[in-house]
């Protein structure tokens, strides 16, 4: 899962985005007691026309319904605290 702007492009998400997994995994890295994290994003998930299959900008999706899945350890670690605007089961 990459962190996107909102004129990025699926095609370029390793040279555009920043991947999540670096992000956490630098965080870790600090050995902090807490770590608090807010992300001020007004879209999660796919940016891919379904009628097309062409790639488009991310600014001009719909949100859609993300279903996080836990697969890094940090995830679970209780002193990471992460702030979204939505609800895995809600778009905002």
């Amino acid at each position: 899962m990459y962190l996107l702007p909102s004129d990025g492009r699926l095609e370029a998400i390793e040279r555009q985005g920043y991947d999540l997994n670096t992000l956490y995994n630098n965080l870790e890295a600090l050995q902090a007691k807490s770590v608090t994290v807010f992300l001020d994003a007004c879209f999660s998930g796919v940016s891919r026309s379904t009628e097309t299959s062409e790639s488009r900008n991310l600014i001009a999706a719909k949100g859609a319904l993300v279903r996080p899945v836990v697969a890094q350890p940090w995830l679970n670690d209780p002193g990471f605290t992460v702030f979204s605007s939505s609800d895995f089961d809600q778009t905002s």
